[in-house]
């Protein structure tokens, strides 16, 4: 049945590759949720995949892998979700302890800096 959606698909048809687009979502969603740990961006890397396979359906060799195949694709658009993310990431703890000093002259000109 796959196969046959598969092979329509291949030739154009938006109706079968909306039944495999039915048919592996949820499957894809699950595999993007275990490396995002996150629903919504393991939403996006699914539909992401699914936009890659419709482009790519042509290099597809072998029908009977189109499973595999859509896995591998999302798994990758997880991967580069994870990196994307990873990127824009910035830490707001500070990075270095702040500079005190116990020389008394510092001391006292900040407390001349104070009353001033």
């Amino acid at each position: 049945m796959n196969n046959q959606l598969v092979n329509a698909a291949r030739c154009g048809d938006a109706e079968a590759f909306g039944r495999l687009y039915e048919s592996y979502y949820a499957t894809m969603v699950w595999l993007a949720y275990a490396i995002l740990l996150d629903r919504n961006l393991a939403e996006d890397a699914a539909q992401q995949a699914f936009v890659k396979a419709c482009e790519k359906l042509g290099d597809l060799k072998n029908v009977n892998r189109f499973g595999p195949w859509l896995g591998r694709i999302c798994r990758n658009e997880a991967y580069q979700l994870m990196r994307n993310r990873q990127r824009t990431q910035v830490s707001l703890t500070p990075q270095h302890e702040p500079v005190v000093s116990k020389d008394p002259v510092d001391a006292s000109d900040d407390e001349h800096a104070v009353k001033a």
